[in-house]
């Protein structure tokens, strides 16, 4: 077993979620990538889905708190969000309304989304139900389709 296999192996739930964790807040990390790579090292699929959505759901509870509490300028400054980005998140959650945030998971316009969203102090349980489903359901579509092709290729 590499280094990096033993790695995964050895921190397998806990950097799933940390790993979630910083994807779902304004790191651009591939979190999906890192689930792969857990479950191809035989991590268990279903922890990796409970750890990984349950971190990238709280990265994006802080994106939708800061900008709660931030002015566009500072969030920009601070979190280095291009304005292009906010206005296409903008136009997103114009266009979808609190339903946006179920696209929180897309990289990088996702946290954006959620800034945007809390910058405009959308309802938070319907923002929040939706963010929740789509991260968890492309979890699960990743956690199918690797426990799917395993199957597959055991035969």
């Amino acid at each position: 077993m590499g280094a990096f296999e033993a790695f995964l192996s050895n921190y397998g739930n806990l950097g799933m979620f940390l790993a979630a964790l910083l994807s779902g807040s304004i790191l651009p990390i591939s979190s999906e990538a890192i689930m792969i790579a857990l479950l191809a090292v035989g991590i268990e699929p279903w922890g990796l889905l409970l750890w990984g959505t349950l971190g990238n759901i709280i990265g994006g509870v802080i994106c939708y708190y800061a900008g709660s509490r931030g002015t566009p300028e500072q969030l920009a400054r601070v979190l280095h969000i291009r304005n292009e980005r906010m206005e296409k998140a903008a136009a997103i959650i114009q266009k979808y309304g609190w339903w946006a945030a179920f696209f929180s998971f897309v990289p990088l316009l996702g946290s954006a989304i959620l800034i945007a969203m809390g910058v405009m102090h959308s309802d938070v349980p319907r923002t929040m139900v939706s963010m929740i489903l789509g991260k968890f359901l492309r979890y699960f579509v990743i956690v199918l389709s690797a426990v799917g092709i395993t199957l597959i290729f055991a035969h």
